[in-house]
């Protein structure tokens, strides 16, 4: 599959999700997030996520994503991204942001096809 496939099959997928809209930046939702106690970071590595906290592994479809924002540029609606206020199975709360439109890269596009809709 191609990147540019996988982008418009990622997009397809969070444009069913319930989303919150960015009314403020990136950072900002990092810190209110943080705050709200989402302190590890988590990052892509073999379509897996780890947890910065304690480097474990984790499978992006066995965390419960607790709220999704979506973020566009103002400037330019391809500059896109994401951030999950993610609970990891290895116990961390977290964040985990990505971007998601023409700037997506390839080591983002196996955990955002994986990650679980928002929990309720």
């Amino acid at each position: 599959m191609t990147l540019s496939r996988w982008r418009k099959q990622i997009h397809e997928r969070l444009e069913g999700r319930r989303i919150v809209a960015a009314m403020e930046t990136l950072a900002q939702a990092i810190s209110r997030l943080s705050n709200a106690g989402y302190v590890a970071h988590f990052y892509p590595a073999r379509n897996l996520l780890v947890c910065g906290r304690c480097e474990s592994d984790v499978d992006p479809s066995a965390v419960r994503v607790d709220e999704i924002v979506r973020f566009e540029g103002a400037s330019d609606p391809d500059d896109q991204a994401i951030l999950y206020a993610l609970s990891g199975a290895c116990g961390h709360l977290g964040v985990y942001s990505a971007a998601y439109g023409a700037a997506a890269r390839s080591d983002d596009i196996g955990v955002l096809l994986a990650l679980p809709d928002v929990s309720r």
